[in-house]
């Protein structure tokens, strides 16, 4: 199957121009085909030229191809590939000049995928000035739900025509990351109890072992009150501690994450992972500052919760008891 792109938008939004491992992308500079020309060999279907009106001439018509759609047909680059498609009208067939080959990893793509440019695609279709599909791209996940509703709204309920959000497209992907969310929901909630566990431990040990000295100090007068918050602000305080060691070890390592991440294809014998119908790469992680800081307070205020047993546990100990305590 093949796709008709605006190369200068395409590179924009697609990391399939980045998957060029011979030739060129649609409608490169000459700087990008002489450099591709030292590795690859001559690229003269790739060259352009300025015509009259000193718009860019391609002398003829390009396209790029999956890497194992290449073998397949053994073809190089600048070999002729003749394109057969039913238009709006009878079959057509165009020949179009092999500019470059990518490899993405998803066997699907790079067996059975290529890409020309928009206008020549609309003329094999009998299209005119028509497109079959127009993608919206957004800076964050986050941000897709109101600009699906913005463009919802926006082009109303035209006959023919279907706006859809990412996960009614990919269903399966949009499942994958559901089920990645709930569950690490439930390994957060696995690390709180743990973190309240071990502060609990922590303060109720050192609440046992100081029970003559809190006897003492409620002999000489000090009020259960200030027992309770001086136990509550010891689990607050290892809870402090806590927090800022996390964050001077886990900030590094995220943003380690975030500009290098984990390469999938030393995994996977070179070759991209497969989820969902998409090729993935390189996983990387993304730090949202409202996570970071709801994350840090929850395990304060687990250290601090942890802390309230211990804290009644010392106000309500008998005062000559205590004091006898060993």
């Amino acid at each position: 199957f093949f796709a008709g792109v605006e190369p200068e938008r395409e590179r924009e939004v697609s990391e399939l121009p980045e998957k060029i491992i011979k030739g060129v992308y649609l409608q490169a500079g000459a700087k990008e085909v002489a450099r591709a020309e030292q590795s690859s060999g001559e690229l003269w279907c790739a060259s352009d030229s300025k015509g009259s009106d000193g718009e860019s001439v391609i002398h003829s018509h390009p396209v790029v191809i999956g890497a194992q759609l290449a073998d397949t047909l053994k073809l190089q680059l600048c070999d002729k590939l003749v394109v057969d498609a039913q238009g709006m009208g009878s079959q057509e067939s165009r020949q179009f000049r092999v500019v470059g080959v990518f490899k993405t990893g998803n066997s699907d793509l790079d067996g059975a995928y290529i890409q020309v440019m928009l206008k020549h695609a609309q003329e094999i279709l009998h299209l005119g000035k028509g497109v079959h599909q127009v993608a919206v791209f957004g800076e964050s996940a986050r941000e897709t739900e109101s600009i699906f509703a913005d463009v919802k709204k926006a082009l109303g309920d035209r006959p023919g025509l279907v706006v859809l959000s990412w996960d009614e497209v990919i269903k399966e992907m949009a499942e994958l990351i559901w089920l990645d969310k709930v569950s690490g929901y439930v390994f957060v909630g696995i690390l709180l109890i743990i973190i309240g566990t071990g502060v609990l431990n922590t303060v109720l040990m050192s609440v046992m072992e100081r029970t003559r000295e809190f006897g003492v100090m409620r002999a000489l007068g000090t009020r259960s009150g200030r027992i309770f918050w001086l136990v509550l602000a010891e689990g607050a305080l290892i809870g402090l501690i806590g927090v800022i060691v996390g964050a001077l070890i886990g900030l590094p390592v995220i943003r380690y994450f975030e500009t290098t991440g984990i390469d999938m294809s030393k995994f996977s014998d070179g070759d991209a992972m497969e989820m969902g119908g998409v090729a993935i790469t390189v996983i990387k992680g993304k730090l949202y500052p409202m996570s970071f800081v709801f994350a840090t307070l929850s395990v304060f205020f687990m250290a601090v919760l942890s802390s309230i047993y211990p804290a009644v546990r010392a106000v309500r100990m008998h005062i000559l008891k205590a004091i006898h305590h060993v």
